[in-house]
């Protein structure tokens, strides 16, 4: 993006309507370059007369278009975003918003998922109609976009993407949706972007997993990871502890060098079920240790607790997970008293120790390895009652010699025994 200094400048007036006036001002970059495919949030301030007040006002942003683009008409200004979301507008973009509120003059554009076909010359307008009609366009200061890109239009037809359109999961569990790009190899620094649609397709789409580490992800990044090898045109996506508010409609990204193409016709609609609470945190809230240390090879129980506690019931199912270090993956429960469940190898060394029933999370390692350092988050289920403590961690350091070792050194032999002689 190359943003030109934010200017104030008089403008003309639209004299049908209002006469010769100088108080209708406007402040906006005068030109905006935006990747084909990437989100851009233009700010924008505008006045009017200081003798009207602006009340429920509608804001537009309209599409200069000549009559070389349109034979047979004359040049006009084409509306193509309303801040009013359910106005019809004949050519409506779909991926311009107006997030402000014009009546407090604020006219800010985003431009979310920029299509080549969106480069042009664009104008703000204010209506408002609360005493007298006041329409005004901003016609002296055009907002010029360019949006870059290979503009390969064809490509969800020589390349489409296949993946699951519906997907249900239960809060808490983990699910890897398969998607495919078919019939395309990726160079190895292919990137790929998941991103979730606002409802009203406001602001930007928060990218939510990626393999770009320069992308600065969403809160996100903690429980969705693209998993799939984009070399091989695999662009799965794990989902980990889903969460409610992970329920929404999700779109996927490619960028291989001058390829650059989001597959807004194909979406992953997801919907997370349960009945979890949200205030559950601030009623029973979880007490653990979070930094524990250890010695490889011994035994260590690490008390822990659900503070104000429910009676549970006798069903109730406790998890301890651990995570990965970078997120992939689905956790591996290492530790359960669901008998259902097939926890991992650790299930030889993890025990959950405490008794549920009492609030009791208390967990036990034996013979402790290196490899059992890490994070690890509980998770607590009992009837609709579904919770993971994701803001509380049990970080876990096992150190030093394995204790098989040690005692096998101390070991002397029968024949090297000498018993003590009285002096």
């Amino acid at each position: 993006m190359r943003p030109d200094s934010n200017v104030s400048f008089p403008l003309f007036t639209d004299t049908a309507c209002n006469g010769d006036k100088s108080d209708y001002r406007i402040t906006v970059q005068r030109h905006v370059t935006v990747p084909e495919g990437l989100c851009v949030t233009v700010p924008c301030k505008f006045t009017v007369d200081k003798t009207k007040k602006l009340e429920n006002a509608v804001g537009y942003w309209q599409q200069w278009r000549n009559s070389a683009s349109y034979p047979g008409t004359g040049p006009c200004y084409v509306r193509v975003v309303s801040s009013k979301s359910s106005e019809t507008l004949s050519e409506k973009k779909s991926n311009f918003h107006l997030p402000g509120n014009p009546d407090t003059g604020d006219c800010t554009l985003t431009i979310n998922d920029a299509k080549t076909q969106d480069t042009g010359e664009y104008y703000f307008r204010i209506e408002d109609g609360k005493d007298i009609v006041l329409k005004w366009n901003y016609d002296n200061n055009p907002l010029y976009v360019t949006v870059t890109g290979s503009g390969y239009e064809s490509w969800e037809t020589y390349y489409p993407l296949t993946v699951q359109e519906q997907v249900n999961v239960l809060e808490g569990q983990c699910v890897t949706i398969s998607c495919s790009i078919n019939n395309k190899s990726f160079s190895p620094t292919a990137r790929g972007y998941w991103r979730k649609l606002s409802p009203d397709h406001s602001g930007c789409y928060p990218i939510v997993a990626t393999n770009d580490k320069s992308v600065t992800s969403s809160d996100k990044i903690q429980t969705f990871r693209l998993t799939g090898n984009l070399s091989n045109g695999d662009c799965s996506l794990t989902i980990n502890d889903a969460n409610k508010q992970d329920t929404g409609t999700y779109q996927f990204r490619i960028e291989d060098g001058e390829y650059r193409w989001s597959y807004r016709n194909k979406s992953l609609n997801l919907q997370v079920t349960g009945t979890d609470s949200e205030s559950w945190i601030n009623s029973y809230p979880l007490t653990v240790q979070e930094w524990v240390n250890v010695l490889e090879g011994q035994c260590v129980t690490i008390s822990c607790s659900i503070t104000n506690y429910k009676s549970f019931s006798s069903t109730a199912r406790g998890y301890w997970r651990k995570l990965s270090p970078d997120h992939s993956g689905c956790y591996p429960i290492v530790a359960t008293n669901n008998k259902s469940v097939t926890p991992s190898d650790k299930i030889q060394t993890f025990r959950l120790t405490g008794n549920l029933s009492d609030g009791d999370c208390s967990l036990t390692i034996n013979d402790a390895n290196k490899q059992d350092t890490g994070t690890y988050q509980f998770r607590i289920e009992d009837g609709g009652f579904r919770w993971s403590y994701r803001n509380k961690s049990l970080n876990l350091q096992v150190t030093g010699e394995s204790a098989d070792i040690s005692v096998k050194r101390s070991i002397i032999s029968k024949d090297q025994f000498v018993p003590n002689k009285e002096l």
